[in-house]
């Protein structure tokens, strides 16, 4: 007797891989033996094949088993004409994808409709006993065999199916899980990056207002050194009034300490009986010229006060003159500085919002496909 060959289930297609349903429906996890009646035994037929699972189909369920499953070609031991007991329906009848809608004959018993349309064997209790002993043995010399051995490949196709597809919709979960924790963790960045921004302005907001004072006390020194010229000005022409004074109050001492000594000459030479009067007239002028040379000696002192006072503000004025040139090279600096950095910071800001946008882009994208993966009922004509 020849073995059978049957098709075997083919893989859901990638459409159907994330339906919830197929990973908690029961009834693609039993055994559609049970769909078999049972016959009247024949002792004579049953030998060490008579067992719940056939010698042929144990094997070749094993080896499907640990390889991938994948389509192939299939042929069918018709009996009478029948139909195969998997077939494919039309997909643009239905409205779903191709590869998602399989139908399974119900000319073996009862089946149960899923919610993806696939019709799964309804799961009857297989009758313990020699009932389903009997029946196999039958079934091994006919088309029961066949039947059996068939459904058997297809049952464990189906549970491979399931597994598969329920460890394809974990691991879809686990992806929207990672791309979620992602799309938080970018969030927190750019709310911080957001914060150092803020918190850049107000660093600039402060050392504007320290410009500003800078520039308060850059025009108070300037005053106070304009205020220093003025009073230089007006204090070097004072001193050049006292000055010219002085020298015309000399002047006109010695014209008439002159004209003095040459009238007491002529007086000695000429008028000697006048000695007496002219040596107290002699007397009273050298008062007179200490008195002058005591306030010219004043006046030196004066003019030498003034002098040290002229250099003490030529002093203030120098040393005004060299902080307002340090306070003018500083705000220089600063102001480079400030140019630089806010050059750096915009520059650092676009691309980082650039970055920040691509990435959001990238995040929207891929949520957007998660999504549409574990909402495929809403995209699925004919779906529950």
């Amino acid at each position: 007797m020849q073995s059978p060959t049957h098709a075997p289930l083919t893989i859901l297609s990638s459409s159907a891989m994330n339906m919830p349903h197929l990973n908690t429906d029961p009834s693609l996890l039993k055994s559609s033996t049970g769909t078999i009646r049972s016959v009247p035994s024949d002792d004579s037929r049953l030998g060490p094949n008579s067992h719940d699972d056939s010698p042929t189909a144990q094997p070749q369920s094993q080896n499907e088993s640990t390889t991938p499953t994948t389509p192939r070609k299939a042929s069918y031991n018709s009996i009478n004409g029948s139909k195969p007991p998997l077939s494919r329906q039309n997909p643009s009848a239905t409205g779903m994808p191709r590869g998602v809608v399989r139908s399974i004959s119900t000319e073996f018993g009862p089946t149960k409709y899923s919610s993806s349309n696939v019709h799964v064997v309804e799961d009857i209790p297989a009758n313990d006993g020699e009932d389903f002993n009997s029946a196999i043995g039958k079934a091994n010399l006919g088309k029961s065999g066949r039947v059996i051995e068939r459904l058997t490949k297809e049952n464990d196709m189906l549970k491979r199916d399931v597994k598969i597809e329920r460890l394809r919709a974990e691991e879809a979960l686990d992806q929207a899980r990672l791309a979620e924790s992602r799309f938080v963790q970018e969030n927190e960045e750019w709310e911080r990056k957001l914060r150092d921004a803020a918190m850049n302005s107000t660093v600039l907001k402060r050392r504007e207002r320290q410009l500003a004072d800078a520039k308060e006390k850059i025009d108070a020194e300037r005053h106070k050194a304009e205020k220093a010229t003025e009073g230089e000005l007006f204090w070097k022409t004072e001193m050049q009034k006292l000055e010219n004074e002085c020298k015309e109050k000399v002047e006109e001492a010695q014209s008439r300490a002159e004209l003095y000594e040459g009238r007491n000459n002529v007086m000695t030479n000429h008028w000697k009986d006048q000695e007496k009067s002219a040596n107290r007239t002699v007397a009273k002028l050298e008062k007179e010229i200490k008195m002058i040379v005591k306030e010219r000696i004043a006046d030196d002192e004066k003019i030498t006060m003034l002098k040290r006072l002229a250099e003490q503000q030529a002093e203030q004025l120098k040393t005004l003159q060299k902080e307002k040139d340090d306070v003018d090279r500083k705000y220089e600096e600063y102001k480079a500085e400030k140019e630089k950095s806010l050059a750096d910071i915009k520059e650092n800001a676009s691309k980082q919002q650039k970055a920040n946008e691509e990435i959001m882009a990238e995040t929207q994208k891929v949520l957007g496909e998660l999504r549409w993966a574990l909402n495929v009922k809403k995209h699925v004509k004919d779906a529950e």
